[in-house]
C-alpha cells in the first residue's frame, strides 16, 4: 500500500482529505490531454488507481487496523485499474465535468437528507398538533410544543453534522478547481 501513497506524494496513512487534495492536483497536472510529458498517460492511470484504492472504505479500515501489511484484493485492484483506464480515455474537459458532477451529486444527496429530516420533524409535529384536540380524552396542552422541543435537539445535531459534511465536501472541490 505504501507505493500508492508514494504515487500521490503523501506520507503513509494520510487522511482522506490529504489523499483527495494530492489526487486533484496530480490528476490535473498529468491528464493526457493537458500534459505533454512522456509517460503522462501511465502516470495519470497510476494516480487514479492509487486514488481509487486509498479512498476505498474497506481498504482504509484495513490500513488502520493492519498498517503497512495491508494489500488490496485482486478484485479491488482490477476494479481500480479499470476505473483509472476509463478516466484516462476521457478528454480533459470530460474528466473535469465527471469530477464536478460527482461533487454536485454528493451535495444534492446531503441537501435531500437535511430537508427530509426537517420535513419529517414538521410532519410529526403537525399530526401531534392536529390530533391533540382540546376537550378530548388524552388531551395534553403542551404536547406539540414538548415534542418540538425534544426533537429539536437530535434534529439539530444531525443537521449540524450533515451541514459540516456538506461544507467539508465543498472544500474538496476547491482543490480540483485551483
Amino acid at each position: 500500500m505504501e507505493k500508492y501513497y508514494d504515487i500521490l506524494g503523501i506520507p503513509f496513512g494520510s487522511n482522506a482529505s490529504k489523499v483527495k487534495k494530492a489526487y486533484y492536483k496530480l490528476a490535473k497536472k498529468y491528464h493526457p490531454d493537458v500534459s505533454k510529458e512522456i509517460g503522462a498517460k501511465e502516470k495519470f492511470i497510476a494516480i487514479n488507481e492509487a486514488y481509487e484504492l486509498l479512498t476505498n472504505p474497506v481498504l482504509a479500515s484495513r490500513i488502520k487496523n493492519y498498517g503497512r501489511k495491508t494489500k488490496p484484493s485482486t478484485s479491488q485492484q482490477r476494479k481500480a485499474t479499470y476505473k483509472a483506464k476509463e478516466k484516462a480515455k476521457m478528454s480533459a474537459e470530460e474528466f473535469r465535468e465527471y469530477r464536478l458532477n460527482g461533487f454536485k451529486k454528493d451535495k444534492i444527496k446531503l441537501m435531500k437528507m437535511i430537508l427530509s429530516l426537517i420535513g419529517l420533524d414538521l410532519f410529526i409535529y403537525y399530526f401531534l398538533w392536529k390530533g391533540n384536540i382540546p376537550g378530548t380524552a388524552g388531551y395534553k396542552e403542551n404536547l406539540p410544543n414538548d415534542f418540538l422541543a425534544i426533537s429539536a435537539i437530535p434534529l439539530g445535531i444531525i443537521t449540524t453534522y450533515l451541514t459540516y459534511t456538506f461544507f467539508k465536501l465543498t472544500s474538496h472541490q476547491k482543490y480540483f478547481n485551483e
